[in-house]
């Protein structure tokens, strides 16, 4: 082999070698989505059966996305608390601490929140500002602990408390705006049906119910995250500038200021 032909060889083996490590050091992990909330988010459908929200928004988000499940059937808000004694799901298995369950699954970049069907129904039901009280804790928690952001999603329809439940909506609204890594998802009560998505005296929606809720909240992680890409890249670039421009000042020569005169720069 002539020397030309190995110099374009060994040109070639090395720009195949740069393409690949940059694919490498580019290559970026998905986006980690945990999904947290109580039987419905647990998957729990009524007729006709179908797979739950989570389970398809996993095929809708892709690849690039990883979705990751917690649900306890039967859980409130108050089940959720960091100091909150440990839950028995409903259904077999030992109780298990939910915040505790949840705080392993960290880091992630967004945790979504859907809870409250079943603060509308226990006994004690919880008022619309203990619902509201409960979530911040929980969220704030959640942050603290390794969640980037924190999607609220309002609970489904509730017509034997449909006032209460109009009351959990409001509150929620207003704590999605009070830090800036909390974010309103899905309002159930607007996406939902009551005579389509649900069959006849469940609280749980059905296989359509469960695809628009996926559908739903698969638009708004999208919008979400592409939104926080965004932010972490515009940076970045804007601080070049500033810093090319000191140097290229540096380069040229001071204009001396007339004796006697302080200089203003």
């Amino acid at each position: 082999m002539s020397a030309a032909r190995r110099r374009r060889a060994t040109a070639a083996l090395e720009l195949a070698a740069l393409a690949l490590l940059a694919g490498v050091v580019c290559a970026r992990p998905p986006t980690r989505v945990v999904v947290l909330g109580d039987s419905i988010t647990a998957g729990i459908s009524s007729q006709p059966y179908g797979p739950g929200y989570a389970d398809l928004l996993r095929d809708r988000l892709g690849p690039e996305y990883e979705v990751v499940l917690l649900g306890c059937s039967g859980s409130t808000t108050r089940d959720w608390q960091p100091d909150a004694p440990p839950s028995t799901c409903r259904g077999p298995g030992d109780p298990i601490h939910l915040y505790a369950s949840a705080r392993a699954l960290f880091p992630a970049d967004v945790v979504t929140i859907l809870l409250g069907t079943n603060d509308l129904r226990v006994p004690d039901a919880v008022e619309p500002d203990a619902y509201r009280d409960a979530l911040r804790t929980l969220a704030e928690a959640l942050h603290a602990d390794g969640a980037r952001d924190v999607v609220l999603i309002s609970p489904p329809i509730a017509i034997h408390a449909a006032a209460r439940l109009a009351g959990y909506r409001v509150r929620l609204r207003e704590l999605c705006v009070e830090r800036p890594y909390l974010h309103c998802g899905p309002d159930l009560v607007e996406v939902l049906d009551p005579a389509a998505d649900f069959e006849p005296g469940d609280v749980h929606p059905n296989r359509s119910g469960h695809e628009k809720i996926a559908a739903a909240l698969a638009d708004d992680l999208r919008a979400l995250t592409a939104g926080v890409r965004r932010i972490e890249v515009a940076p970045r670039r804007a601080a070049r500038t500033p810093r090319a421009g000191r140097r290229r000042s540096r380069s040229r020569p001071r204009p001396r200021a007339p004796r006697g005169r302080r200089s203003h720069t």
